[in-house]
């Protein structure tokens, strides 16, 4: 992964929008539902983010710097129980919420949506911890979104669309409301190229 922008374990145990880091900058400029700061299911450290909206969306927001058109990252889950309905994006890029990466509660697996669906072979359980690798590139036309789980490549999904800046990326439960139980935990962001 390239140099990181952003990076938490939620040691700092902020979630409230408008806290400010050191050197001025805010950590988190949107939420939503139902979310808190967990201190018993954690991946490293002493603390993860709970997301357990029911039929509701709870989330982060992190705004991205303006001229940005690559969002790299990794960012690690692990589900207490799964969601009730599609569309449950755990991470969403941009403006345009329908892009992300996420789980189908009707085949329980991962799936990338970026205008059309990518749907993995591979799905979550309510075991363990899962570790997403993404590259989200809208410096051309299409915009795609590369992606692994667990370190397995997943199939690229595109979107024809002319080259724009990523505007922000959510962490939680952000599309369609749904009753889901999930922590993150270990994320990382870069607004650089990588792999």
């Amino acid at each position: 992964m390239p140099t990181p922008n952003f990076g938490t374990g939620f040691e700092h145990q902020i979630i409230a929008t408008g806290a400010v880091a050191t050197g001025g900058t805010q950590i988190w400029n949107g939420a939503s539902g139902t979310i808190s700061v967990d201190t018993t299911t954690f991946r490293t450290g002493s603390a993860s983010l709970r997301v357990n909206p029911t039929a509701a969306l709870g989330y982060l927001r992190r705004t991205v710097v303006a001229g940005n058109r690559h969002l790299v990252g990794v960012i690690h889950y692990h589900f207490t129980s799964l969601p009730t309905g599609d569309n449950s994006e755990v991470v969403t890029f941009g403006a345009d919420a329908q892009v992300g990466i996420g789980v189908r509660a009707s085949d329980g697996k991962w799936y990338a949506s970026n205008g059309t669906t990518q749907v993995s072979a591979l799905g979550p359980s309510t075991a363990g911890w899962y570790r997403i690798d993404f590259h989200f590139d809208t410096s051309t036309n299409p915009h795609t979104i590369y992606w692994k789980i667990n370190g397995v490549t997943q199939t690229q999904v595109d979107r024809a669309t002319a080259a724009a800046d990523i505007a922000n990326y959510s962490l939680g439960a952000v599309v369609t409301p749904t009753t889901v139980d999930f922590n993150i935990d270990d994320v990382a962001i870069s607004y650089a190229t990588g792999d």
